[in-house]
């Protein structure tokens, strides 16, 4: 018999993941905490907040463990924030086509992940009395309790309420942004 040697050679890229995290305000030294789940694999990762209108934004990229198969990208909640979008892409020739999430990787593939997040507004109220009437809290000026403050946005069909408590300090948290 004859002998004969064959080589094969195995092409096939690896499919990358980008995830790219934006936030509002912008450069924001929060942490947002993800885990890419792949097929049988579970990675968790951090990234720091950015603004989705800079081209530098925080990312991750998967490397060459990601494996053709189902991938899902998550957020974990952050107390602070809320998220805005969170879409993904088939990177193509032409640009991005969006597609759901899970999605299944294939081979030689990219997709980019995008999640923008804002941070809930906090405001902060003080009745005074005013004993001068030049509209600025003077020292010895005191604080008004038992009065009812109402914070309406424009796009809001409810409004929030708040009695001042015996301090005179009424607190709006976690308030978007379309209600300041």
């Amino acid at each position: 018999g004859e002998t004969k040697h064959c080589f094969i050679k195995n092409d096939d890229r690896a499919p990358e993941v980008k995830v790219i995290k934006w936030t509002n305000p912008h450069w924001s030294s929060q942490d947002f905490n993800f885990t890419i789940r792949n097929n049988e694999h579970t990675k968790n990762f951090t990234l720091d907040g950015h603004p989705y209108d800079d081209q530098t934004a925080s990312y991750y990229e998967t490397s060459q463990y990601l494996q053709a198969g189902e991938v899902e990208i998550t957020e974990s909640e952050t107390e602070g924030w809320f998220q805005e979008s969170a879409r993904c892409y088939e990177v193509k020739n032409w640009g991005l086509y969006p597609i759901s999430q899970p999605f299944k990787a294939e081979l030689g593939k990219d997709y980019v992940c995008k999640f923008i997040n804002t941070q809930y507004g906090r405001v902060e109220v003080t009745k005074v009395n005013d004993l001068n009437n030049d509209g600025e809290w003077d020292e010895g000026e005191p604080t008004l309790s038992g009065w009812e403050m109402n914070l309406e946005g424009r796009d809001r069909e409810d409004n929030c309420d708040v009695d001042f408590d015996v301090s005179a300090i009424a607190l709006f948290e976690q308030a978007e942004s379309n209600q300041l």
